[in-house]
C-alpha cells in the first residue's frame, strides 16, 4: 500500500509539474500573441496612413493636370491673339507703304 501510495504521490507531483510547465508556456504564447496583434494593429495604421496620402498626392496631381491644361489653353489664346496682332500690323504696314507711294 505504502508503495502505491508513494507512486501516487509520484504521479501527482509529476502532473502538477507538467501542468505548471504547460501554463509557463501558455503565458509565453499569450505574450506573444499579445506582441504580434499590436505590431499588426501598428502595420495598418502606417498601411491607412500610407493610404491616406496616396489618395491626397492623387486629387494633388488632378489639380496639377487641370492647371497644366488650362496654362495649355492660356498658351495657345495668346499664341491666336500674337498672330491676330502680327497679322494686322503687317496690314497697316501694307496700308502705310500703299499711302506713301500714293503721296510721292
Amino acid at each position: 500500500r505504502s508503495n502505491n501510495l508513494r507512486q501516487t504521490t509520484k504521479m501527482a507531483s509529476d502532473n502538477e509539474q507538467k501542468l505548471d510547465e504547460l501554463s509557463r508556456k501558455l503565458g509565453v504564447q499569450e505574450e506573444e500573441l499579445k506582441r504580434a496583434i499590436e505590431r499588426a494593429e501598428l502595420a495598418e495604421s502606417k498601411l491607412k496612413s500610407i493610404e491616406d496620402e496616396l489618395q491626397t498626392v492623387g486629387e494633388n496631381m488632378k489639380q496639377l493636370e487641370k492647371s497644366a491644361e488650362k496654362a495649355v489653353e492660356r498658351e495657345e489664346k495668346l499664341k491666336d491673339k500674337i498672330l491676330q496682332i502680327q497679322q494686322k500690323y503687317k496690314a497697316a504696314e501694307g496700308r502705310f507703304e500703299y499711302g506713301e507711294m500714293n503721296i510721292t
